[in-house]
């Protein structure tokens, strides 16, 4: 510390008068006060612009919020009568478990017109909404009128709602002529969980 206070000019120092050193003190005051003044000032300022934007986008989405619960009477209309139209469908459709029985309803059918099942094949679907189109392949064998009539069964059955690609076909089983029938019939089920 001595080595620094040695250094100093003491000299000149002397010749400057206190008012000089007044001024001069003042004068880096100031300087110092600018520096900090405008530092602060920007910082605030930056906040404040950031302040002022949440601001703008809380009182947009407050009005928003306003126009929402200003309309509930009417999304709770809505949501009614969609919700209505929902169970109207759903109830209209048949579960995947009613399907299952389906063969077992299409077998005693055959049975009783003489028509043997050969082949019965359910195939994946397409899912749509809450509800899913299940394409099922059929072959059947017996005949003629006995296979119209069972498609005309098949048409009418609530489950199976469109029959489509039917081919024929007759072969001979034990000099007997009889009809191999193939074709697709769709039908809609109901999705459970949607």
């Amino acid at each position: 510390m001595d080595l620094f206070f040695n250094k100093l000019p003491y000299d000149s120092i002397e010749e400057i008068g206190p008012a000089k050193i007044y001024f001069g003190a003042v004068g880096v005051c100031l300087i110092l006060f600018l520096i900090s003044f405008f530092t602060t000032l920007s910082a605030v300022n930056l906040e404040r612009e950031t302040l002022t934007e949440k601001i703008v986008d809380t009182e947009y989405t407050l009005e928003k919020y306003f126009k929402v619960v200003a309309s509930k009477h009417e999304v709770l209309k809505n949501l009614s009568l969609k919700t209505g139209e929902l169970n109207m469908k759903k109830k209209q459709l048949p579960s995947e478990e009613a399907l299952s029985k389906l063969l077992v309803k299409i077998t005693r059918l055959g049975k009783k017109r003489n028509v043997d099942i050969v082949y019965f094949k359910v195939a994946d679907g397409m899912v749509d909404d809450f509800y899913k189109e299940i394409p099922m392949h059929f072959r059947f064998r017996g005949g003629l009128w006995e296979t119209m009539d069972m498609f005309a069964t098949l048409q009418n059955m609530l489950q199976i709602v469109h029959v489509k690609n039917m081919s024929f076909k007759v072969v001979k089983d034990e000099n007997k002529s009889q009809v191999l029938s193939s074709f697709i019939g769709s039908s809609y089920v109901y999705i459970d969980g949607l």
